[in-house]
């Protein structure tokens, strides 16, 4: 596990070079501030030269300054010169090879003579930064000592530390040498390491690899070949997004950094992962929740464009705008890596690294349907049916980095664990489409399903990068409501303060960069949760999100700003006529479409929280409040949120139910419907 000799070499010349640097940069600041000095103490002593000038003449008087300096002072002033103006004549003191020999490593500066109030000559200084560096460097011995032992001791602990750890890793990794239960040795590769291992874990996974292929013919030893198979696989493309971001680090874009940021999470979650699959009965990862699709899909998108960029005619799209607010429980780090790997086939499936891949996402019958189609060389109809089992490739022989074959069979057992379908449909010459279909569930509260945009409203948008005002500009075309845009939080807090402003809606950024007030702050600080929507790339963070729903704001992720869907609401009177709250938006579109062929004007809304972002515009005695009976999952009840709002002061009360309930189950104030609009012909 040591250093072989030509690294070792390298890493000392390095530490040379850093202790000649560190040095020569003290000596160059040092060298600059006596020069400095000598400057000013140069020009305080011309008074003599004055006077040598009231009883000389001007050749003898330069001389005798010249000397004066040089040998008297001690200063490193090598030539003179005195430039004459009655005469037009210059005196040179000192060799004029000298001179010449300065051009590099001196400073000039002149002092204009003034006699009886006339210029009288310009006397000018030639100072030679060689001595000046010189006298530098031996009036501080002392400190150039401390800082050569300084580095010693710091290049003696890095060495130190860094044989400790090459100690550690040779401990943990003999037993895949020489050790028989691998199973123990994941287990303790689990618990010791830590959070500063990255590039460790990385030559623990190459290790097993080449471990398990010594003896992957040991059937004990099946479940190990597939863990090493599917790093091999699966860690090549994140590591790739993440090599080419890397290379802007400097000063990066919010989108770059939101890519280098999931590309990094992405290695954890295979690493981490991966070594929890220990049993032989494939169990997938059981971490899940609601996701939301349109945003996974933009966010591997993103990052196979990165992968693939140098390579111009490869084309990835997508077509999201009807996936908007489709939310399925899935692991979204499996799923990323699913479709990641779809994409990767894709191309490989492509002739001469040319083609087109589109990535389509839309609903159907509360089923989400996600499409990856190419136009690549297709798979023959006889070998499509085996294309899901294990280890079974098809077309990547050409391919120096074509996977094992793992990709679909982990696709298709991971989603069927969900729930969900994988169908592959193909056509030779013509290309191949994979569609995977998931259950969906209903949308979180923090979630904003769509922008609601009153008349009045004046939409205030704070976001740090200007490309975000201008997507939002491209967004509110045709929209004639005041927009005012904002980059700090100190702009807005000027500008709300000078403007009396009652009907907004605010678009706050989360991350204001070099500003430690963030959008969720500056909300809670203006008291306008149940008006603002917080528009971030750190949409799934949870503890985001549990702070968005206690301030009564929403989420809108900031890649769906172009396909988060808005509703013009145009008030003739000052308050709605009708409520709807359900949690079905084919019911609330169709409840808006008959709306809307009878003039009637109706709010409908997805939740119950949403109810106090237009308490202002809902009269508690004229407008009409139907609930559905059953909001979903984390929802509380209609009838239940009925009580709360009678006891507010809401008089007409109506609970929409596809099922008939008993007389001791209904409630006097409530007028009880069946599940259709009130207004349907």
């Amino acid at each position: 596990m040591n250093l072989n000799k030509s690294t070792k070499t390298v890493y000392y010349i390095f530490y040379l070079f850093i202790v000649i640097l560190t040095l020569l940069l003290i000596l160059l600041f040092q060298a600059h501030t006596n020069e400095k000095k000598i400057i000013v103490e140069i020009k305080s002593r011309l008074s003599s030269f004055d006077s040598l000038l009231e009883i000389s003449n001007t050749e003898f008087a330069t001389s005798i300054y010249w000397h004066q300096v040089n040998f008297l002072m001690k200063k490193p002033v090598c030539f003179i010169e005195f430039f004459l103006a009655k005469e037009n004549v210059v005196f040179e003191i000192g060799e004029k090879t000298q001179k010449s020999f300065l051009d590099v490593f001196r400073s000039v500066f002149f002092y204009e003579i003034i006699v009886k109030g006339v210029k009288y000559g310009r006397l000018t200084f030639y100072i030679d930064k060689r001595f000046v560096a010189l006298d530098s460097l031996s009036s501080n011995k002392i400190l150039y000592f401390v800082v050569i032992i300084l580095y010693g001791i710091l290049i003696g602990v890095i060495h130190l530390s860094g044989y400790k750890q090459r100690q550690r890793e040779h401990a943990l990794l003999m037993p895949f040498v020489e050790g028989d239960n691998y199973f123990e040795v994941v287990d303790t590769l689990k618990k010791s390491i830590n959070s500063s291992d990255d590039k460790f874990l990385l030559r623990i996974i190459n290790k097993i690899i080449v471990s398990l292929e010594r003896i992957n013919d040991l059937s004990k030893l099946e479940i190990l070949s597939r863990i090493s198979s599917q790093v091999s696989h699966d860690i090549r493309s994140p590591l790739a997004a993440l090599s080419m971001v890397i290379k802007d680090i400097d000063n990066i874009p919010e989108d770059k950094r939101y890519v280098l940021k999931n590309a990094i999470q992405r290695i954890q979650d295979i690493a981490n992962n991966l070594l929890a699959k220990r049993k032989i009965d494939y169990k997938p990862i059981d971490n899940l929740r609601p996701e939301m699709i349109s945003t996974l899909i933009q966010e591997i998108i993103s990052e196979k464009r990165f992968h693939y960029r140098t390579k111009f005619e490869i084309n990835i799209f997508s077509n999201l705008d009807k996936a908007y607010g489709l939310f399925s429980k899935i692991n979204s780090s499996e799923l990323k890596r699913i479709l990641s790997n779809l994409i990767n086939n894709s191309v490989e499936a492509f002739d001469e690294s040319r083609g087109e891949i589109i990535i389509t996402a839309h609903e159907s019958d509360w089923k989400i349907k996600i499409e990856v189609k190419d136009n690549g060389k297709g798979i023959p109809e006889s070998i499509i049916d085996r294309v899901t089992e294990e280890n079974f490739s098809y077309g990547k022989d050409k391919h120096e980095q074509s996977g094992s074959g793992i990709g679909l069979y982990h696709a298709k057992n991971t989603i069927e664990s969900w729930g969900g379908s994988l169908v592959i449909s193909s056509a030779v010459g013509t290309g191949t489409s994979v569609i995977i279909v998931l259950d969906k569930v209903a949308t979180p509260g923090w979630f904003l399903e769509k922008i609601t945009i009153k008349e009045k409203d004046t939409i205030l948008i704070l976001d740090d990068d200007p490309g975000i005002h201008k997507a939002w500009e491209q967004k509110f075309i045709g929209i004639n409501n005041a927009r005012v845009h904002f980059s700090t939080p100190s702009e807005v807090r000027e500008w709300i303060s000078n403007n009396n402003i009652k009907d907004a809606i605010y678009l706050f950024d989360y991350e204001i960069i070099n500003h430690k007030t963030r959008g969720l702050d500056l909300i809670e600080e203006l008291g306008v949760g149940n008006k603002a929507i917080l528009v971030t790339s750190y949409y799934d963070e949870f503890t985001i999100q549990s702070r968005v729903e206690k301030l009564g704001c929403k989420i809108l992720p900031k890649a769906d700003i172009g396909i988060v869907p808005m509703n013009i609401v145009k008030m003739e009177g000052e308050f709605f006529d009708a409520i709807y709250i359900e949690n079905n938006d084919l019911l609330r579109t169709g409840w808006e479409h008959i709306a809307r062929k009878k003039n009637i004007q109706l709010l409908t809304l997805p939740s119950t929280r949403d109810f106090d972002h237009y308490r202002d515009k809902i009269s508690k005695k004229n407008t009409e409040i139907y609930l559905d009976r059953d909001l979903g999952e984390g929802e509380v009840m209609g009838d239940e949120f009925s009580k709360k709002l009678h006891k507010e002061g809401y008089q007409k009360l109506f609970l929409v139910s596809g099922s008939d309930l008993e007389e001791t189950q209904k409630l006097a104030f409530l007028t009880y419907l069946k599940k259709k609009c009130p207004w349907e012909d």
